[in-house]
Order: C-alpha cells, then sequence, then structure tokens
C-alpha cells in the first residue's frame, strides 16, 4: 500500500461522520448540568436556553457529519451570537442578528443592571429579561465548549467533571438540601454520554461496548450525584449580611408546607429580635383560617397601609400586656413581615406594606422584607384563669368554624377527649395537654416515612393514629379537631421567639437570634371578650398555655420564673425543635441528642475523595482490559494503542503524525525498551494494518510484553505508581489511530 493511499485512508478516517447520540447526551448534559440553576433563579430562562443549546449543539454535529470537521467551533460560535442577538431584551437596538453602532454601549449597560440584579437579590429571583438573557448566552457558551472537549477532542471523561463542576455552583451559592430531581438526569445523561462515546470509537481498534464501560460510566455517574448530594451540605455557611445577594435566604409562603423547610441541614439566622419585655414574643407572618380538607389557605380581606397609623385593635373585656421590640431581618425575604401579636404600633416600615385588618399581619405587593429594620409594639390579651374559664365561644368568620367531610376518629377523639370539660377553655386546655401528656412525640422524620407530610385531613387522620409528626400536624389537627367542637380556630405560620445571643443590655433589652429552623405554626382560638387566644399543642415545644387564677387583691398568682405560662407559648432554649418529646419543653431544659448526620456526612466525604482518587486508575485498568480482551486482527491494533497509552503515562512525547515503526524505534533508541517486545507489537500492528490477512496477536503474548516495555519505560516503583495514579493519558489523547 502506497503513501497516497494510506492517506487516502486516514482522510477518510477523520472525515468519519460525528456520532448523532453521544452529540445528543452531550446536549442533554449540558441542560442537566444547569437544571439547578432553576432553584436559585425562577426558571423562566429555561424555554430559550433549551431552544438555543439545541441549535447550538445541532449546527456543530451538521458540520462534524462532514469533511470539514475543524469548521464545527465556528459554526456552533456563528450560530450562538446569532441566538444571542435575537433573544436580547427589546431595550437593546440591534438589526435582528447584527448589531447597530448602539449595540455594545446598551449590552454594557445591560450587564451592569443584572450585576446589581445578582449583588442585590435574594434567592428564588425572579429574573428581568437582562439576567435570563445572561444565563441563556452563559449555557450557549457552555454547550459549546462542552461540545468541543467531548466531540472534537473525544473527551468525554473531562466534558463530565465540566458538568458536575457547573451543576455544583447553584448549591454552593445558595447551601440547602440537594434534590436528587435535579442530579439524576445529569448522571444519567453523563453515563449514557460516555456508553456513546464508546460504542463509536473505530470497532478496528477493538474498543467496544464492554461491561467494563459501562462499569466505567456508572462510576462516573454516581460519583457525580454523590459529590452533588454530598459536599453541598457540609459546606460552612456564609457570613448572613442583607443585600448580598445569592445568600442563604429563606422565603415563607405562608402555607403549613413546612416540612421541607425545616429539614433543612444548614440553619440560617433569618432575623433578630431586641426587647426589654422580659421575654421575646412569637412573630406571626400569616394566619389561615380556610381550610377545604386538603390545604389551609391564607386569610385575605380589607388592607389597611401602614404609614398612616395601624388599625384599632378589637375590644375585649380583659386587661392587656403590652411589650416593644425592635426586629432586624437578616436573611429573610417575602412579602410577609414578622410581628408580635396584637400589633399596635409600627416605626420603620413605609407605605409599601399593609396590614390585614382580621388577623393583623403585613403583607405587600411591592417590596421584600429582606433587610427591614423596624419597631413594633403590641398588646395581648391577658386574662385570668376564671375569666377564660367564664368566656363563651366568640363570634369569628364563618371560615374559622366550616369544616370538610373528615374521617369520623377526628370527631370522636376530640369528644373522647373534652368529655370532662365544662367550658370552651376547658375544652382546648384540655386538647392541648392530650396532644403534650406523653401520647404524641415530635418528629420531622416519621411523616416523611409514613408518606403523610401534609395537613389535611387524611394526614391528620394518619398523624392521630402514628402520634408522631412536627408542628404542622399537631397545629392542624388541633385547630380541626377544636372545630368540631364548635370554637372557631385558625392556624398562625410564624417563628419562635428564638435564643439570646447575650446577656441584657445596660437598658435591660435582649438581643435574641431566630433561625430558619424556629420556623413554626400554632392554633388560635376565639374566646368572647377575650379575643383570639395562641396554644402551644406541639410535644416538646414551648410552654402550654395556662392562665394564672385570680387573687384576692385582683391580680393573678405569681409563681416560680421557671414555671411561668403565657397565654403565647414560649420556646425551648435550643434552635431546633428536638424530636425527643422530653427534651426542651415547659421547665427550658435542654437535651443535646447524638445526631448520626454528622458522621454520616463524613463517612460520605470519606468515599467520595477515595472514589475521585481511585477514578482514573479505575478508568485506566478498564481501557487496558479491554483492550486486551479484544478478539481477531483487531487485539494488535488495540494492544498498539495501550503501548502509546503506556509510552504517554511515562512522559514520552507521543506525536499523531508518527508511524508504529518510528514510535518503536524512538522507545528503543531513547527509552530503552526492549527492541525485541517492541518489534513484535510494532509487526503485529502493521500486519493488522497493511496485510490481508494477519496472525492473531496471542492475548498473553501481549500482556506479557506491555509489562517488559512498561517496566523499562518506568523503572522505578514511585513512577509506576504515580503513572498509575495519575495516567497522563486520559488527558492527552493524541489520534494515533489514524495513522493505523
Amino acid at each position: 500500500m502506497d503513501a497516497a493511499e494510506l492517506r487516502a485512508r486516514a482522510a477518510e478516517r477523520r472525515g468519519r461522520p460525528a456520532d448523532p447520540v453521544l452529540a445528543l447526551w452531550t446536549a442533554i448534559a449540558v441542560l442537566a448540568s444547569a437544571l439547578p440553576l432553576t432553584r436559585v433563579v425562577v426558571p423562566i430562562w429555561l424555554p430559550q436556553t433549551v431552544f438555543t443549546v439545541a441549535v447550538v449543539c445541532a449546527a456543530g454535529y451538521a458540520v462534524r457529519r462532514t469533511r470539514h470537521r475543524a469548521w464545527a467551533f465556528l459554526a456552533e460560535a456563528a450560530v450562538w451570537i446569532a441566538c444571542a442577538m435575537i433573544l436580547l431584551p427589546a431595550s437593546v437596538p440591534r438589526y435582528l442578528v447584527v448589531p447597530s453602532p448602539q449595540t455594545p454601549r446598551a449590552v454594557e449597560a445591560l450587564l451592569g443592571a443584572v450585576w446589581d440584579e445578582v449583588l442585590h437579590g435574594v434567592a428564588p429571583l425572579r429574573p428581568s429579561s437582562g439576567l435570563a438573557w445572561v444565563i441563556t448566552v452563559a449555557v450557549g457558551l457552555l454547550a459549546i465548549a462542552m461540545s468541543h472537549v467531548a466531540l472534537t477532542a473525544r473527551l468525554p471523561l473531562l466534558a463530565a467533571v465540566g458538568f458536575v463542576t457547573v451543576s455544583l455552583i447553584p448549591s454552593l451559592v445558595v447551601p440547602q438540601r440537594v434534590e436528587a430531581v435535579f442530579f439524576v438526569p445529569l448522571a444519567v445523561s453523563i453515563l449514557l454520554m460516555l456508553r456513546a462515546d464508546t460504542r463509536a470509537r473505530d470497532p478496528r481498534t477493538g474498543v467496544g461496548h464492554t461491561a467494563s464501560a459501562s462499569v466505567v460510566a456508572a462510576i462516573v455517574g454516581t460519583v457525580a450525584v454523590v459529590a452533588a448530594m454530598a459536599i453541598p451540605p457540609l459546606l460552612p455557611q456564609p457570613v448572613a449580611r442583607p443585600g448580598s445577594g445569592f445568600g442563604p435566604t429563606t422565603t415563607i409562603d405562608a402555607d403549613l408546607d413546612l416540612g421541607a423547610s425545616l429539614r433543612q441541614p444548614a440553619q440560617t439566622e433569618v432575623l433578630q429580635v431586641r426587647t426589654a419585655a422580659g421575654a421575646a414574643p412569637y412573630l406571626r407572618v400569616a394566619t389561615l383560617s380556610s381550610f377545604d380538607g386538603e390545604v389551609w389557605t391564607p386569610d385575605t380581606g380589607a388592607l389597611t397601609a401602614v404609614g398612616g397609623g395601624l388599625p384599632p385593635v378589637e375590644e375585649i373585656a380583659v386587661e392587656r400586656e403590652r411589650g416593644t421590640a425592635s426586629v432586624d431581618i437578616t436573611r429573610l425575604t417575602g412579602g410577609y413581615l414578622p410581628v408580635p401579636y396584637a400589633a399596635v404600633e409600627l416605626e420603620g416600615v413605609d407605605d409599601a406594606w399593609s396590614m390585614l385588618t382580621a388577623n393583623r399581619t403585613l403583607v405587600t405587593n411591592s417590596a421584600s422584607s429582606l433587610g427591614a429594620e423596624y419597631t413594633v409594639t403590641w398588646e395581648r390579651p391577658d386574662p385570668t384563669r376564671e375569666q377564660a374559664q367564664a368566656a363563651a365561644i366568640g363570634e369569628a368568620p364563618e371560615q374559622a368554624l366550616a369544616l370538610p367531610e373528615l374521617p369520623a376518629v377526628i370527631g370522636e377523639l376530640a369528644a373522647e377527649v373534652t368529655a370532662d370539660a365544662q367550658t370552651p377553655y376547658d375544652a382546648l386546655r384540655a386538647l392541648q395537654g392530650w396532644f403534650r401528656g406523653g401520647a404524641f412525640r415530635y418528629s420531622l422524620e416519621a411523616p416523611v416515612a409514613e408518606g403523610f407530610d401534609g395537613s389535611g385531613v387524611d394526614a391528620i387522620a394518619d398523624f392521630l393514629e402514628v402520634r408522631a409528626g412536627y408542628c404542622v400536624h399537631f397545629a392542624s389537627s388541633f385547630a380541626v379537631m377544636a372545630r368540631t367542637l364548635g370554637i372557631p380556630t385558625r392556624v398562625v405560620v410564624g417563628y419562635l421567639p428564638g435564643t439570646a445571643t447575650g446577656p441584657p443590655a445596660d437598658d435591660g433589652s435582649v438581643t435574641y437570634s431566630v433561625t430558619s429552623a424556629q420556623l413554626h405554626a400554632w392554633p388560635e382560638a376565639h374566646l368572647e371578650g377575650i379575643g383570639w387566644v395562641p396554644f402551644e399543642p406541639t410535644a416538646s415545644l414551648g410552654v402550654p398555655t395556662n392562665f394564672l387564677p385570680q387573687t384576692s387583691d385582683g391580680g393573678q398568682t405569681p409563681v416560680e420564673e421557671d414555671e411561668r405560662p403565657s397565654d403565647a407559648p414560649t420556646p425551648t432554649a435550643s434552635a431546633r425543635p428536638s424530636a425527643d418529646p422530653g427534651a426542651g419543653g415547659a421547665d427550658g431544659a435542654e437535651v443535646a441528642a447524638w445526631d448520626p448526620r454528622g458522621a454520616l456526612g463524613a463517612i460520605g466525604i470519606a468515599i467520595l475523595a477515595l472514589l475521585v482518587v481511585a477514578l482514573p486508575f479505575v478508568v485506566r485498568s478498564a481501557r487496558r482490559s479491554r483492550r486486551l480482551n479484544a478478539s481477531g486482527a483487531a487485539r494488535s491494533r488495540a494492544v498498539w494503542l495501550e503501548l502509546v497509552d503506556t509510552a504517554i503515562d511515562a512522559g514520552v512525547d507521543v506525536r499523531a503524525s508518527e508511524s508504529p515503526r518510528a514510535l518503536g524505534r524512538r522507545l528503543v533508541t531513547q527509552c530503552g525498551a526492549p527492541e525485541a517486545d517492541v518489534a513484535l507489537l510494532v509487526g503485529a500492528v502493521e500486519r493488522a494494518s497493511y496485510a490481508r490477512a494477519s496472525d492473531e496477536l496471542p492475548a498473553e503474548t501481549a500482556a506479557a510484553a506491555l509489562r517488559r516495555i512498561r517496566r523499562a519505560l518506568l523503572p522505578g516503583a514511585a513512577e509506576r505508581a504515580r503513572a498509575s495514579a495519575l495516567p497522563r493519558s486520559l488527558v492527552v489523547r493524541p489520534r494515533v489511530e489514524d495513522a493505523l
């Protein structure tokens, strides 16, 4: 075979059409790596991003099917620029896909606005058209880069590392529990991309699809999922400062879907409260009165702008207790502003906020609570026990009594528990004592394990049977059971008072830190002449409501400080609710329980580190085994490729244009490789490439020759260990097969 024919065969191999399956899975992996960004930025950018990635990858694939594969990068870049111009916000001047003289300055201003949006925004951020455009063009650039790595350079493992790295970025920006739904598609797409790459290689080299290739792909996919799910929750939390951009913020959706928020592995301080009232108040965010059997709906109604003063409070026939607190929102974002009940004076809040007159919560449609600093004064009912027991059922909105069709067990248990109660207040106290009496336990995991992580009637019935749940289950069950007795109730979503950050200041005030783990729900009942009274049925949390009897001088019986009850529940000293019913509670004692998640996290990191360290060795070993197990004449070519990779691992400069005979001569004369073994492999690959028929190279003979050559190229044990642990051939991949 003359030189011209050899060049023709090499050109034919270089012009071989690109594999469509590999191109498809590479594009899907690009999109899968961008999916976790939807947790940080509302995904209104996703449709245009899918379009951009699809047309960019399609353009590159179309060019790679021709003999001008080198132009694929330029084709992808041209299509990316066209998409970027078309998708630019309307405010940026241009001529369809052609920029105008004003376009650069407008884009510069757009990028500045996007930077401010990212710097001062809070997750999850609803992006402007400019930010959506920036995300789209960035993912488009990722598609170009990864297509070049996976398709042109044929380094899919390196592309997989890039995909995993990109997918981790949102979790590093906003640390929280990672959802597997985002990373399973990424792992699957990486695995199938590697499998497609293995199938697409020249079958004459013996590199077909084998079990070892699938194992390697599975290892990479597993590492991707383990890394993405194990690393971010264990990273140090950023310092919580308002206005610092995509930090670990918390948003309240004003419903009872609190389970995911309470189960976050990392706590974030959401606000601080400073007060001299003796104890920090509960802070309410929203009240929910309407219940349709499935969900509780936040109250709506008349609004009063706070700029002109707060509306008057409900008239009652008992004394009120008054207090004042300063609130500093550090990491809470959304349209609700936490305030004690019932707020009567408010300073530091502008007219963007309004008060729902019926429940005295603060809402807005045009602002965010993040960074707010305000002072609030509240007045809450302070009746004696006799006044509470004398109170009849109060008048309340119709929705505070409405009930859907209920499982019979709910009404039966309510009647059984309150059978001895003489007054509505006694019935409410009986329900509260029943929930807190030891039969129920606080648990954030039991609801999920048993499948009733909700607040509907079916979840309530399951909770009353299992008798394990968290505040949502206690509050919704108490409210519904009280309604079966004809007592108006509602559920409040807000925060426990928090944990003192230090001793009292000179003015007697104490600063309390409230974390995301102290998100809470509790029920309220309406009593005539008293108003809405909070109760605390949640086992192991706070102090139950228990008004004190009247003394002879008209006051209330004094009690020891540790036993002082309150008409609003008081939290334990623990920042996170304990799953142990005996932990925390009325006596305020702290019980520290061993949390196995820390140990499991450390074990997970250790396993992940071992996998990452061992991955290059596993991949290289699998490739070597695959080549030695090739059959027929393909074994000679596969063994020669293994010799080339061995030389690369040893630091030899291998050129794609160099023939096997020239490379073999250089390995013998310059590197000291055994001449007989090199000649054996050179002769075998030349016969396989050029002869009409060639003898099969025995696998044992080839393996023994490769071992001797490797020991000659890497004479020291340390050199061989280095080459095994960090094989250069996984990155340096000259296309020597084109010369065969």
